[in-house]
């Protein structure tokens, strides 16, 4: 099974209002990468943004995960841009 993720670009620029410290983008990548891991498997973002739902894993702010933030995250850890 084959995963095309070039459509996943979202500016960051469009997602928040304010922009993110590095601290708050490693905590919003290891949330999403923990929801993957329990998936076993690539998934669809839908899948991913359930998982973190599910999980009650939350952005910074104190809020759920919105689809697009996640999509942006996911092609973001695919491009090596993984936090320290």
């Amino acid at each position: 099974m084959s995963h095309n993720f070039t459509s996943l670009f979202i500016p960051m620029d469009d997602l928040f209002d304010t922009p993110l410290s590095e601290q708050e983008i490693q905590f919003h990548q290891h949330s999403v990468m923990l929801a993957m891991a329990l998936l076993w498997m690539a998934h669809p973002v839908t899948n991913i943004v359930n998982a973190l739902r599910l999980l009650e894993f939350k952005h910074s702010s104190g809020r759920f995960f919105k689809h697009d933030e996640v999509k942006q995250i996911v092609k973001d850890m695919l491009a090596g841009k993984l936090a320290d």
